[in-house]
């Protein structure tokens, strides 16, 4: 008779299933509870903890646009240096130009005065030979 279930036996395998069931129900309730109160505690408002972010986000944005602008700056700093450079070259050139100039004029002053003294030398030279002839007259 052991393997022959009687009609007493069924409504208690039914009751202890239906026991296992509700147990396991419960268990499953209670877990999902804990696992609900956890994720609570660790959930809290995200705001908080997106403020330092945004605010870093914030400051290398405004250290980007630092950079783009020291590198502008540098890039005019360089422009200047080379108008500079430029214009010592035309200092020194012009300052060259005018030491050819100047000796173009001493040069130019020597002869002429060379020139007049010849000329004055010729002239009297014309006027003495003159001046006899016509004393000889």
């Amino acid at each position: 008779m052991r393997g022959v279930a009687s009609e007493g036996s069924g409504l208690q395998d039914t009751s202890k299933t239906l026991e296992i069931l509700l147990l396991e129900k419960n268990r499953s309730l209670q877990s999902e509870n804990a696992t609900l109160r956890i994720a609570n505690s660790d959930l809290c408002d995200p705001v908080p903890a997106l403020d330092p972010g945004q605010q870093l986000q914030l400051i290398v944005q405004r250290m980007q646009d630092m950079e783009t602008e020291n590198q502008k700056l540098r890039d005019t700093l360089e422009e200047y240096n080379k108008g500079f450079a430029e214009i010592k070259n035309q200092e020194a050139t012009i300052k060259a130009f005018k030491e050819i100039i100047d000796g173009y004029e001493q040069t130019l002053s020597r002869k002429s005065e060379s020139l007049a003294l010849g000329k004055e030398r010729t002239l009297r030279n014309d006027f003495t030979k003159k001046d006899r002839k016509l004393q000889k007259t």
